[in-house]
């Protein structure tokens, strides 16, 4: 394994990929991959391996939510008649597909193996969600208001709008290196 850290690379070959302006992630995503694959399948290669685990939990957590969904609204008709037909009531079961994240560790448990407390973590999470999206929702009314027909960097400076959208999100003020 050579010494390249891939991640500060890719994060590099990204950033140049995206350049300024407006962005069509899967166009941007295709030509990168693109290029990447003609001059620099090494990097590709190594950013993959070194992400691995960060795509599979996606993937494992998407997954997890298309599930959950497809369960809510009781699936699509020819899957839930095979599964009626076959027998198969844990196909069918909200309890056992839908899984909910029910602590800070992002357990994923079956619903019909939640405890009240499980319920309460994720009722909270909802809770969190629905108030950061409201917040952010009066965020950008409020700077379409000022913004009006210009654009958002003739009114706000950088700096100011950062701090400002910190202090909605909750997220840490950004170090000066």
């Amino acid at each position: 394994m050579s010494g390249r850290d891939y991640v500060a690379d890719m994060g590099a070959s990204i950033v140049e990929a995206i350049g300024s302006g407006d962005i069509v992630a899967p166009v941007v995503a295709e030509k990168l991959h693109a290029r990447l694959l003609e001059k620099d399948p090494d990097l590709l290669e190594g950013w993959l391996r070194e992400s691995a685990v960060h795509f599979l939990t996606r993937e494992i957590g998407d997954r997890d939510r298309r599930q959950r969904t497809a369960a809510r609204t009781r699936g699509e008709a020819r899957r839930f008649r095979q599964a009626a037909e076959s027998g198969d009531r844990e196909a069918i079961s909200i309890f056992a597909t839908v899984r909910y994240v029910v602590d800070e560790d992002e357990t994923r448990r079956p619903l019909g193996e939640m405890t009240g407390t499980d319920h309460l973590f994720v009722a909270a999470q909802y809770g969190r969600s629905a108030a950061k999206a409201q917040m952010l929702q009066a965020f950008h009314r409020a700077v379409a208001k000022k913004v009006g027909k210009r654009k958002t960097a003739e009114v706000f400076a950088e700096a100011e709008y950062d701090r400002l959208y910190r202090s909605i999100t909750g997220e840490p003020e950004a170090k000066a290196s």
